[in-house]
């Protein structure tokens, strides 16, 4: 979070109610949002945020809610705890598991969604066993797959089956993440490249 601005800038609009800053201090958060000392709030508590604050979303929150709310028990996500993350969903380590059984879904393991619910391959549906089977990665699973995306976005098959051996993920897996970074970052690019 920026140091109040001891200035008035013309036309400056505030981000969290819209209207013109006409206070003699205003406070910026990130390069371009300017807020009344007022409105600069949690989004999740609505507690005033006077020492530091974090952005996610165009939105502000504080230390407690800043890593969002979990998509099962509904409790604050701390920033610093593990999470597991499926689509736009996040969840509690201990909460992310079976929606059908209860049984835990960790690292590595395969689960399908089904309204934003994660299901064993046991209690899918048929359908779903075939066209959403997803997998969980774990941190190091993550950071070795986008080390070598980094140095090479399209590995050989000698690559990716040392990635297979050295993450415990199947080729397929792998195969799919390579896929899915390549498109994303061709998206990225373009958007970018529109925006300017």
């Amino acid at each position: 979070m920026g140091e109040p601005q001891n200035r008035r800038q013309a036309g400056s609009r505030c981000a969290g109610c819209g209207l013109l800053i006409r206070d003699r201090f205003l406070l910026r958060v990130h390069p371009d949002l300017e807020w009344h000392a007022r409105c600069l709030r949690c989004a999740h508590c609505r507690r005033a945020l006077d020492g530091s604050c974090f952005l996610r979303d165009g939105k502000t929150f504080c230390k407690e809610h800043h890593g969002g709310e979990c998509a099962r028990c509904h409790k604050s996500l701390s920033g610093e705890e593990h999470v597991m993350r499926t689509g736009p969903a996040v969840f509690h380590v201990r909460c992310f598991h079976c929606e059908a059984c209860g049984r835990p879904l960790l690292p590595g393991d395969q689960y399908v969604l089904r309204d934003a619910r994660p299901l064993c391959p046991d209690h899918a549906p048929s359908a779903g066993r075939s066209a959403r089977v997803r997998t969980v990665l774990g941190e190091a699973q993550l950071r070795a797959l986008q080390t070598c995306y980094s140095a090479n976005p399209r590995p050989d098959a000698l690559e990716k089956e040392t990635l297979a051996q050295m993450t415990g993920l199947s080729p397929r897996v792998i195969r799919v993440w390579f896929q899915n970074k390549r498109c994303k970052d061709k998206k990225r690019a373009l958007m970018m490249r529109s925006a300017c």
